[in-house]
């Protein structure tokens, strides 16, 4: 655990003079978030439904495009390359034998 987060600072550059410099930064920065401006409300929930439109088109088009795909898979679809790439996994269950 020690190494994983020895090797994660040490790739993010982590530098504890550079955190403790910036401590009035991050004072200033907290500082200014009390007391909350309430007038950028209506903006922020024009701007949060955008947001959830953009998703739910997203997420509309990806069923619209991942629908034809779906029904071309064949049901009794075994270890054919094709059809486990179409699948997106293999099949945990034993199919029939071919013997």
């Amino acid at each position: 655990m020690v190494a994983v987060f020895a090797l994660s600072a040490q790739t993010a550059e982590f530098s504890l003079d550079a955190l403790v410099d910036g401590l009035p930064n991050i004072a200033d920065f907290v500082g200014r978030m009390f007391p909350p401006d309430l007038s950028i409300l209506p903006t922020a929930f024009s701007l949060m439904g955008e947001t959830i439109a953009i998703a739910v088109i997203g997420t509309v088009a990806g069923v619209l495009l991942a629908l034809p795909l779906a029904l071309l898979v064949p049901r009794p679809c075994s270890s054919r390359p094709g059809c486990t790439m179409l699948r997106g996994r293999r099949s945990t269950s034993p199919g029939p034998s071919r013997n």
